[in-house]
């Protein structure tokens, strides 16, 4: 049954009527993603980090580990990893003895764990960074992650001979963390580092057999996944969007960030993220002033330019509609969404963007979207006066 069946079709004005919802069902009730709450960067002298752990459970949300520990073995909860919905954190509150890896000399600010994913990316390791005033605060500051493991266990290391070195020399011995090397190899993490101004020598990872920090700053969390954003969250992508668009003038462009070209994740299926019509909402897109981009092709300082000129922004739930984390306040944002994305709200609320949303999904607003799930073309049609301000 489509999205247009009459029992959803409701619009609703949430976020402080900043944000509407077309169509979603009537279990979605929440009215706002963005939490204020005292937020520090807390410094820590002698450190312990616990290395990544994968903790499969028989039924239910899949459990990770992996955490920082004070001098006394008491666990700092800023540097877990909570969520609304999916992977929780699961660490002891105490430890009863130190990790046995290295000890890491120098001055670390920890960001987080090190998920391969672009949009993962975006709200939660960069993040971590709200506290920087201006880019030129991180000149010499090291980056301290975990590293991630996928679900399924299908991510394998890949050879880089230039990071292999230098992350074997970090850490000492064996093989490095978890998920680190195709992590650094990611085009798009070596981009924003560049914009970052730090080096993959600045970049280290908890080794698998754990480390003692010698001074480690944790910065607390703006975003908690699945779940709401602090006011806090636009400081760094805004610095961002300065140095490297803050020459970009707005113009009146429409965009839509297409996944048609995107490779299926074997983990997910042939097709089960993108919507088997999206040629056709491309084609109906297109007769109503708005570019397709396929964001994959383009390097982040160029979508992030991209963002910063246009006036419209659409597109399917998922990692590249997080790029709106650049555009500019009051950009409209015309979302088609098969799940509730509450990152992808919270960002919208915080970052003082115009949106509206359309629901493409079932009845369960957290439901994963079947394998053929397809774009209510009609509904997009009653929906584009947005783009024209309507």
């Amino acid at each position: 049954m489509l999205a247009s069946d009459k029992t959803v079709e409701r619009r609703r004005a949430v976020a402080g009527g900043q944000i509407e919802l077309v169509g979603f069902p009537r279990s979605f009730a929440e009215e706002s993603w963005v939490v204020d709450r005292p937020i520090a960067v807390a410094r820590y002298l002698k450190a312990s980090a616990t290395p990544f752990r994968y903790i499969p459970v028989d039924d239910g949300t899949p459990q990770v580990g992996g955490a920082i520990y004070d001098a006394t073995g008491r666990l700092v909860a800023e540097s877990e990893r909570p969520a609304g919905r999916g992977r929780q954190s699961q660490n002891p509150a105490t430890l009863d003895r130190r990790p046995a890896g290295p000890m890491l000399a120098g001055d670390y600010v920890y960001v987080g764990f090190a998920i391969q994913s672009y949009g993962h990316f975006l709200v939660e390791t960069l993040s971590r960074l709200w506290w920087v005033e201006r880019l030129e605060d991180l000149a010499e500051t090291s980056l301290l992650l975990h590293g991630w493991k996928a679900r399924e266990g299908r991510q394998k290391e890949r050879s880089r001979l230039p990071l292999i070195g230098p992350l074997l020399a970090r850490f000492g011995f064996g093989p490095p963390p978890v998920g680190a090397l195709n992590f650094l190899s990611a085009p798009w993490v070596q981009g924003f580092f560049d914009i970052l101004g730090v080096p993959p020598g600045r970049v280290a990872f908890v080794p698998p057999t754990g480390a003692v920090v010698e001074a480690l700053r944790v910065p607390a969390r703006v975003v908690t996944v699945n779940g709401n954003g602090h006011p806090a969250l636009p400081r760094i992508y805004r610095l961002i969007a300065e140095k490297v668009a803050g020459d970009v003038r707005p113009t009146a462009r429409r965009i839509y960030f297409s996944r048609s070209r995107l490779k299926a994740r074997r983990a997910e299926g042939e097709g089960r993220r993108r919507a088997v019509n999206e040629p056709a909402l491309e084609k109906l897109l297109v007769r109503n002033g708005f570019e397709i981009v396929h964001p994959q092709e383009l390097s982040v300082v160029e979508q992030i330019r991209l963002v910063r000129s246009a006036a419209v922004i659409a597109g399917c739930d998922g990692s590249a509609l997080h790029n709106v984390v650049f555009a500019r306040p009051g950009t409209r944002v015309l979302a088609f969404d098969s799940r509730v994305v509450e990152n992808q709200l919270a960002i919208e609320q915080s970052c003082g963007l115009v949106s509206r949303h359309l629901w493409m999904g079932g009845r369960m607003p957290y439901g994963k979207p079947p394998p053929d799930w397809q774009v209510d073309l009609e509904r997009v049609r009653r929906n584009l006066d947005f783009a024209a301000g309507g």
